[in-house]
């Protein structure tokens, strides 16, 4: 465990910013502890390991761990009428949260980590394919840990049960995605 205080005095930012921070990654599981004290956890680790091999691998893990959390429902629940301005879906997911504007900001940036949701050249956020296909919080992590081999939160089983409009809907939605998030040679 390490005091928020030891990370404070570390980072170029005060230790109540630092608090909140490690508060906001134990909110997703990539932390835990309370009152000042943190850990990373397992699947903290095993994020931070796969960044450096391979980060679209690490941002479905992190996509794991968003799922669950407030901010993919809302996000869910924000796009549903379809693309909104990326600054609108950062005010829109702010007012949930306490303290600065930015914070709403840094969740759109959390959420396209998490390959969530995806910005368009035009600055307009959309939801993913893992999002959209997502029926209830917690299904795809649900999902994932009964069955390996989970694609944008679904498993073998339930991409085939899907209606064909719905599976073309996340494979066109894959596609967006991987176009949105391929590397330049």
């Amino acid at each position: 465990m390490i005091a928020s205080a030891d990370v404070a005095a570390e980072v170029p930012v005060g230790a109540e910013t630092v608090a909140e921070v490690l508060r906001f990654l134990a909110s997703v599981g990539l932390f835990e502890g309370a009152r000042g004290k943190y850990a990373v956890t397992g699947i903290g680790w095993d994020i931070v390991r796969r960044w450096q091999e391979d980060q679209t691998q690490a941002r479905l893990l992190l996509q794991g761990q968003f799922l669950p959390h407030w901010s993919a429902a809302a996000a869910r629940q924000i796009l549903s009428d379809g693309p909104v301005g990326q600054e609108v879906l950062a005010r829109r997911l702010h007012q949930n949260l306490p303290g600065k504007p930015r914070r709403g900001q840094y969740l759109v940036e959390w959420l396209m980590m998490a390959l969530l949701v995806y910005r368009d050249e035009d600055m307009k956020i959309s939801p993913a394919p893992a999002l959209t296909a997502a029926t209830g919080i917690g299904y795809a992590v649900a999902a994932s840990q009964q069955e390996p081999n989970a694609l944008l939160g679904l498993t073998n089983r339930e991409l085939r049960a899907l209606s064909p409009s719905r599976y073309c809907a996340v494979l066109d939605g894959l596609t967006r995605l991987l176009e949105h998030t391929a590397c330049s040679p």
